[in-house]
Protein backbone atom coordinates (compact mmCIF):
# COMPACT_ATOMS: atom_id res chain seq x y z
CA UNK A 1 0.00 0.00 0.00
CA UNK A 2 1.25 3.29 -0.86
CA UNK A 3 1.71 6.07 2.13
CA UNK A 4 -1.12 8.43 0.48
CA UNK A 5 -3.65 5.22 0.96
CA UNK A 6 -2.24 4.22 4.55
CA UNK A 7 -2.85 8.11 5.57
CA UNK A 8 -6.45 8.18 4.50
CA UNK A 9 -7.00 4.64 6.19
CA UNK A 10 -5.18 5.84 9.30
CA UNK A 11 -7.74 9.22 9.22
CA UNK A 12 -11.13 6.90 9.29
CA UNK A 13 -9.84 5.54 12.61
CA UNK A 14 -11.68 2.44 13.00
CA UNK A 15 -9.99 1.01 15.70
CA UNK A 16 -10.93 -2.55 17.54
CA UNK A 17 -11.94 -0.23 20.62
CA UNK A 18 -13.91 2.89 18.86
CA UNK A 19 -15.68 1.01 15.25
CA UNK A 20 -18.15 3.39 13.43
CA UNK A 21 -21.39 4.27 14.97
CA UNK A 22 -24.10 3.26 12.59
CA UNK A 23 -27.79 4.63 12.78
CA UNK A 24 -30.30 2.32 11.97
CA UNK A 25 -34.01 4.16 10.55
CA UNK A 26 -37.13 3.02 9.56
CA UNK A 27 -37.21 0.00 12.13
CA UNK A 28 -40.55 -0.83 14.08
CA UNK A 29 -41.10 0.53 17.77
CA UNK A 30 -40.78 -2.70 19.20
CA UNK A 31 -37.33 -3.84 17.05
CA UNK A 32 -35.59 -0.79 18.75
CA UNK A 33 -34.23 -3.13 21.36
CA UNK A 34 -30.58 -4.28 22.25
CA UNK A 35 -31.15 -7.89 21.34
CA UNK A 36 -31.90 -6.68 17.65
CA UNK A 37 -29.48 -3.95 17.19
CA UNK A 38 -26.99 -6.96 18.13
CA UNK A 39 -28.30 -9.07 15.24
CA UNK A 40 -28.73 -6.57 12.74
CA UNK A 41 -25.27 -4.81 13.88
CA UNK A 42 -23.68 -8.38 13.28
CA UNK A 43 -24.86 -8.33 9.82
CA UNK A 44 -22.79 -5.23 9.22
CA UNK A 45 -19.75 -6.69 10.70
CA UNK A 46 -17.81 -7.09 14.05
CA UNK A 47 -20.55 -5.32 16.87
CA UNK A 48 -18.23 -2.82 19.56
CA UNK A 49 -21.13 -1.99 21.09
CA UNK A 50 -25.32 -1.04 20.97
CA UNK A 51 -25.96 2.13 22.06
CA UNK A 52 -28.82 1.79 25.01
CA UNK A 53 -29.22 5.68 25.49
CA UNK A 54 -30.76 6.02 21.35
CA UNK A 55 -33.68 3.94 22.92
CA UNK A 56 -33.79 4.57 26.10
CA UNK A 57 -37.32 7.47 25.17
CA UNK A 58 -40.43 6.20 24.77
CA UNK A 59 -40.00 8.01 21.31
CA UNK A 60 -36.90 6.10 19.95
CA UNK A 61 -37.08 6.60 16.00
CA UNK A 62 -33.85 4.24 15.73
CA UNK A 63 -31.03 2.50 16.75
CA UNK A 64 -27.26 3.15 17.14
CA UNK A 65 -24.34 0.79 17.27
CA UNK A 66 -21.07 0.91 16.78
CA UNK A 67 -19.72 -1.55 14.59
CA UNK A 68 -16.29 -2.11 13.44
CA UNK A 69 -16.47 -2.47 9.41
CA UNK A 70 -14.35 -4.30 7.11
CA UNK A 71 -12.40 -2.02 4.88
CA UNK A 72 -12.36 -4.60 1.80
CA UNK A 73 -15.88 -5.19 1.47
CA UNK A 74 -18.47 -2.21 0.88
CA UNK A 75 -20.49 -0.09 3.20
CA UNK A 76 -24.50 -1.36 3.58
CA UNK A 77 -26.87 1.07 2.48
CA UNK A 78 -29.29 -0.62 4.66
CA UNK A 79 -32.06 -3.88 3.82
CA UNK A 80 -34.72 -5.88 4.93
CA UNK A 81 -35.08 -6.78 8.73
CA UNK A 82 -37.84 -9.35 9.41
CA UNK A 83 -39.27 -9.03 12.88
CA UNK A 84 -40.79 -11.90 15.06
CA UNK A 85 -44.00 -12.57 13.25
CA UNK A 86 -42.39 -12.29 10.06
CA UNK A 87 -42.99 -8.99 8.57
CA UNK A 88 -40.25 -7.58 6.49
CA UNK A 89 -39.48 -4.29 6.90
CA UNK A 90 -36.65 -2.21 4.69
CA UNK A 91 -34.52 -0.23 6.98
CA UNK A 92 -31.67 2.41 5.85
CA UNK A 93 -28.68 2.94 7.59
CA UNK A 94 -26.69 5.97 8.04
CA UNK A 95 -23.01 6.68 9.12
CA UNK A 96 -21.92 8.94 12.24
CA UNK A 97 -17.92 10.48 11.51
CA UNK A 98 -17.91 8.26 7.82
CA UNK A 99 -14.91 9.47 5.71
CA UNK A 100 -13.19 8.86 2.44
CA UNK A 101 -16.34 6.76 0.85
CA UNK A 102 -16.35 5.63 -2.75
CA UNK A 103 -19.69 6.77 -3.81
CA UNK A 104 -19.18 4.27 -6.71
CA UNK A 105 -17.86 0.63 -5.27
CA UNK A 106 -19.14 1.93 -1.28
CA UNK A 107 -15.63 1.03 0.51
CA UNK A 108 -13.66 3.02 2.74
CA UNK A 109 -10.28 4.32 1.62
CA UNK A 110 -10.59 6.29 -1.71
CA UNK A 111 -12.36 8.31 -3.43
CA UNK A 112 -14.95 8.13 -6.69
CA UNK A 113 -12.45 9.57 -8.89
CA UNK A 114 -9.53 7.29 -7.96
CA UNK A 115 -11.67 4.13 -7.87
CA UNK A 116 -10.90 1.15 -10.10
CA UNK A 117 -14.76 0.35 -10.98
CA UNK A 118 -15.79 1.77 -14.71
CA UNK A 119 -17.26 5.49 -14.21
CA UNK A 120 -20.72 5.41 -13.97
CA UNK A 121 -21.32 9.18 -15.53
CA UNK A 122 -24.68 10.46 -15.89
CA UNK A 123 -26.36 7.60 -14.03
CA UNK A 124 -26.97 7.99 -10.37
CA UNK A 125 -24.15 6.64 -7.94
CA UNK A 126 -25.05 4.00 -5.45
CA UNK A 127 -23.65 5.64 -2.59
CA UNK A 128 -23.61 9.13 -1.58
CA UNK A 129 -23.54 12.16 0.80
CA UNK A 130 -27.19 10.91 2.48
CA UNK A 131 -25.56 7.99 3.86
CA UNK A 132 -24.18 10.13 6.51
CA UNK A 133 -26.09 10.87 9.97
CA UNK A 134 -27.00 14.54 10.20
CA UNK A 135 -26.61 14.81 6.19
CA UNK A 136 -29.10 17.84 5.39
CA UNK A 137 -30.20 18.33 1.93
CA UNK A 138 -32.58 21.73 1.17
CA UNK A 139 -32.41 22.14 4.79
CA UNK A 140 -34.27 19.42 6.22
CA UNK A 141 -32.26 15.98 7.20
CA UNK A 142 -32.43 13.63 4.07
CA UNK A 143 -34.78 10.63 4.58
CA UNK A 144 -34.10 8.36 1.27
CA UNK A 145 -36.25 5.12 1.39
CA UNK A 146 -33.99 2.14 1.01
CA UNK A 147 -34.75 0.20 -2.16
CA UNK A 148 -34.87 -3.83 -2.27
CA UNK A 149 -31.23 -3.70 -3.77
CA UNK A 150 -29.27 -1.85 -0.36
CA UNK A 151 -27.87 -4.88 0.77
CA UNK A 152 -25.21 -6.48 -0.47
CA UNK A 153 -26.00 -9.51 -1.73
CA UNK A 154 -22.88 -11.91 -1.03
CA UNK A 155 -23.98 -10.78 2.99
CA UNK A 156 -27.85 -11.43 2.93
CA UNK A 157 -28.94 -14.39 4.93
CA UNK A 158 -30.94 -16.84 2.50
CA UNK A 159 -33.77 -15.88 4.37
CA UNK A 160 -34.62 -13.06 2.97
CA UNK A 161 -33.55 -10.88 5.60
CA UNK A 162 -31.65 -10.00 8.80
CA UNK A 163 -34.28 -11.43 11.52
CA UNK A 164 -34.36 -9.50 14.62
CA UNK A 165 -36.32 -10.10 17.55
CA UNK A 166 -37.68 -7.86 20.87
Amino acid sequence: MDDEVIDRLQRVRLTPDEGELITIWGLSFDLINEEAGLEIGKSLGKVVEVDCKAFASDQARFLRVRVEIPLDKSVHRGGPVVNPEGDQTLVAFKYERLCGLCFQCGRIGHKSKECNLPSMEGEELPYGEWMKAGFKKGGAESRRTPDRNMGRQETAPESGGTKASP
